[in-house]
């Protein structure tokens, strides 16, 4: 599971984080909550999406001016690596809230790239399977 956290009045006043939790069965309580320090930053950081297939995750950030998806690679032991610009669905504009099809033929972005402020839904889809 993964969650994005605004925690007011400690380390990082007023940021939002990317957090994580593991079960062992979909019966199980989640449990090891887990901060994403890699993934995180002291920017805004919220929206963790999971891709498919599991070994990444996208998320929303304003850490390289503007808001921006970014994706971050799974690691051997469950954390997050580095993350970078996911340069698939950004533009010049705002990208916010990515989503995925469970087969990754679609992702979507929220984007105000035809007029600032003003968002509208941009879909990349995969022509091949």
């Amino acid at each position: 599971m993964l969650a994005a956290c605004g925690r007011i009045g400690f380390d990082r006043p007023g940021t939002t984080e990317i957090w994580s939790a593991t079960r062992t069965s979909r019966t199980h309580p989640f449990s090891n909550l887990r901060h994403e320090v890699v993934a995180s930053s002291s920017s805004f950081d919220c929206c963790p999406h999971v891709l498919p297939g599991e070994t990444q995750v996208a998320f929303t950030t304003q850490r390289a001016g503007g808001t921006k998806i970014f994706v971050a690679d799974r690691m051997a032991d469950g954390s997050l690596g580095t993350a970078t610009l996911f340069a698939l669905v950004n533009s010049a504009a705002n990208e916010l809230d990515l989503f995925s099809t469970p087969d990754g033929a679609t992702i979507g972005v929220a984007s105000d790239r035809s007029q600032a402020g003003d968002y509208d839904l941009w879909l990349y889809e995969r022509s091949c399977p």
